[in-house]
């Protein structure tokens, strides 16, 4: 069976109106021993939608996960 990874992006604008991409991606946590950390999301940052979509891509494969990605 396919696994779907559930993604959420966020357009970001700062003070100085430069405009960035934040997103997450549901079920990737980080893993540490630091408590205050654990089971919180990954999240990622690029310049662009395109740029974040790629990063999510290379990660999941980079660390063997296989299925479809849903962008909500």
């Amino acid at each position: 069976m396919t696994h779907i990874y559930h993604a959420e992006i966020f357009e970001i604008e700062n003070n100085f109106a430069r405009v960035h991409f934040e997103g997450s991606i549901d079920g990737v946590n980080i893993r540490t021993n630091a408590r205050e950390l654990q089971n919180e999301p990954v999240t990622f940052y690029a310049d662009s939608r395109a740029a974040l979509i790629a990063e999510f891509i290379s990660f999941l494969k980079g660390s063997g996960r296989t299925g479809k990605l849903r962008i909500r």
